[in-house]
């Protein structure tokens, strides 16, 4: 099976973001996104300028995928941050999913004048005679502790954890993280599952869309990660160098056991 996990960055290039996501369609089971908008007449139809670097109107991303996405059953979270923005995963139709968790991580943290927490949304996939968890989540940001342990960020981890002990059938644990490898945040979770970003060495998560890449070697800095239990076997596992987001799509070909 393939699934693709990607933080869409509120639709900002929704035009490329939707001919890459209808040419992967062709051959991808499940998508994995963060930062999904659908604004309405009642909510914020703009970002402000902390989140995309100009006071841009949110598109309609998730209509607009969904229409790409005809072939796919949409799940989607709560909104997470009062923005409204929130976590979704599209399965293909002919997978049956029997199973869905929704968990609330972190207490509410202001940043760029919202308010934003972290949230975790996990759906079961039936296939044959195997069943396996997908998990999503979008990891909270600390204003001054962008890419530091917090105890926020520790308890985000401790609550994922928590939620992942309830399931018995193989586990694949997507989203951006805010956080590199080899955090304290991230060494919890890496445990007890294999962080693929670090098993196939990847040294970035970032397109050269982002606006802050000066503050880093090269532009590059790891944010997005797949983590998989021991009964996922993953074929094949990458991360495709293009501009259709400020992350990179993180694509991963397993089977379970």
């Amino acid at each position: 099976m393939k699934l693709i996990s990607l933080n869409i960055e509120h639709g900002a290039n929704i035009r490329k973001l939707v001919d890459f996501i209808k040419k992967q369609s062709e051959t991808t089971d499940i998508f994995v996104f963060q930062e999904m908008d659908e604004p309405t007449s009642s909510g914020p139809t703009k970002a402000p300028g902390g989140v995309l670097g100009n006071n841009i109107t949110l598109p309609a991303a998730y209509s607009t995928i969904s229409n790409v996405l005809s072939d796919f059953v949409p799940y989607r979270s709560k909104p997470y941050v009062s923005l409204g923005s929130f976590l979704a995963i599209f399965v293909k139709r002919g997978l049956e999913i029997d199973g869905r968790r929704e968990r609330v991580l972190t207490k509410t943290v202001e940043l760029f004048g919202l308010n934003s927490r972290s949230r975790l949304l996990c759906i079961r996939v039936h296939k044959g005679d195997k069943s396996f968890w997908v998990c999503n989540t979008h990891g909270v940001l600390i204003p001054g502790k962008w890419r530091e342990d917090t105890a926020e960020r520790l308890l985000q981890s401790r609550m994922i954890l928590n939620t992942l002990s309830e399931f018995e059938e193989p586990k694949l644990l997507c989203g951006d993280f805010n956080l590199p490898p080899h955090t304290k945040t991230m060494e919890l979770l890496e445990k007890n599952m294999d962080n693929l970003i670090v098993r196939y060495k990847i040294k970035n998560t970032r397109s050269r869309l982002y606006l802050k890449n000066a503050k880093y070697a090269n532009g590059a800095e790891i944010t997005d990660h797949i983590l998989i239990s021991r009964d996922v076997k993953a074929t094949g596992f990458k991360v495709l160098d293009t501009n259709v987001s400020d992350h990179l799509p993180l694509v991963l070909n397993f089977s379970v056991v």
